[in-house]
């Protein structure tokens, strides 16, 4: 990570540096693979949260709603998300959507 700061800084130029994310309904910095070299050396780190289709009649796994949100922003220090929705095959910023809350884990009573 220490190269590719200094690297960009040298060359003054933006580096985007595509990394895992381990599974999670709402991933933060805390979730990145190398998270503390990240967080030690990056100016800005944004996610990318596809939200997953809850509907149990539906064939698709993901909806069409993306969150696109920063985790750290360290030029103003100000994060930011937004929501983005697929269409025509396109995503396009979505300003008055709301995600529906989660579904409640279905619990049996044994008794």
């Amino acid at each position: 990570m220490r190269e590719l700061k200094t690297l960009a800084k040298d060359e003054k130029i933006i580096i985007i540096l595509p990394v895992h994310v381990r599974k999670s309904d709402d991933p933060g910095m805390n979730d990145l693979k190398d998270s503390s070299a990240i967080s030690q050396e990056s100016d800005m780190v944004l996610m990318l949260n596809r939200e997953r289709n809850y509907d149990e009649e539906s064939e698709q796994y993901y909806s069409d709603h993306t969150k696109l949100y920063s985790v750290k922003n360290r030029s103003t220090g100000v994060n930011f998300q937004g929501w983005f929705t697929l269409q025509d095959g396109k995503f396009v910023q979505d300003h008055g959507y709301m995600p529906l809350p989660k579904p409640k884990a279905k619990t049996w009573n044994k008794f």
